[in-house]
């Protein structure tokens, strides 16, 4: 896979980063108390939406409660800075 590069005046163009901003909010609403569920899945397809959470998870931007069908999952500290 090659990564392109985008300066951060230029990130809105990012097809993901546009469709992750909406979710990301709505995990805000809920920081820090409450675990969600579905919020991230519904913004994508169906092939895209598990890699997404777990890149999400990978890079600690979400914290994901283990042992949970379907997949609990709650904004991290750094994952407050990329919904702001």
């Amino acid at each position: 896979m090659v990564k392109k590069t985008f300066p951060g005046d230029r990130i809105h163009e990012i097809k993901t980063m546009q469709s992750l901003r909406i979710p990301m909010i709505n995990l805000f609403r809920t920081y820090p108390l409450y675990y969600s569920y579905g919020i991230i899945e519904t913004y994508f397809d169906e092939s895209e939406k598990d890699i997404i959470v777990e890149m999400l998870h990978q890079d600690e931007f979400i914290e994901i409660k283990e042992n949970t069908s379907p997949k609990q999952y709650r904004l991290t500290p750094k994952g407050v800075e990329l919904a702001i």
